[in-house]
């Protein structure tokens, strides 16, 4: 958000949902005059959370089946307003042999699905627990915003052997 596309995935994602069902027309309202206000102030850390704790709490309960199905129409939302300048940064990064990864606020089903159909080499978002392919409600993870993003981004470069002394980044503290 900001960084990749213009504006916030969570409007397109709010669209998915209420086409889908999965969203009142009043919380779809909300959401995108909250798209609006992050457009032209960005957001507080309050906003954030508040935001996050929001989305846990709507997820909490649904499967995360039907969440994966929003993809398409995320995705139709989403593919227009990519900078191209920045996707052709990270593809030029791949192609001098380092590895190029979208970290973002946005849901981690929704990063990977991202990273997969840009041809990135993988996404880091906010993880949501699960048990029994349902969501919980609870965060399982950090919140990849702000410090967060730094902490999944130590825990990746951990897993995957990646010296972090060696990389190089392309990152805004205020947007994903």
């Amino acid at each position: 958000d900001r960084t990749l596309i213009e504006g916030s995935s969570a409007l397109h994602f709010g669209r998915a949902a209420y086409k889908h069902g999965l969203l009142s027309r009043r919380q779809l309202a909300r959401d995108a005059w909250a798209n609006v206000k992050f457009r032209l102030r960005g957001s507080t850390d309050a906003d954030t959370d508040a935001l996050r704790r929001r989305i846990l709490d709507a997820l909490a309960g649904q499967r995360v089946t039907d969440l994966q199905r929003l993809g398409p129409d995320v995705l139709a939302g989403i593919l227009p307003l990519l900078y191209r300048d920045v996707l052709s940064e990270a593809y030029a990064h791949q192609d001098a042999g380092r590895r190029a990864y979208i970290v973002t606020a946005a849901s981690q089903e929704l990063a990977e699905v991202l990273a997969h159909v840009l041809v990135l080499d993988g996404g880091l978002g906010m993880r949501a627990e699960v048990r029994d392919g349902v969501y919980t409600g609870r965060p399982s993870g950090p919140f990849t915003y702000r410090e967060g993003k730094a902490e999944a981004i130590r825990e990746l470069a951990e897993r995957e052997r990646i010296d972090l002394s060696e990389s190089y980044a392309y990152s805004d503290s205020e947007s994903d």
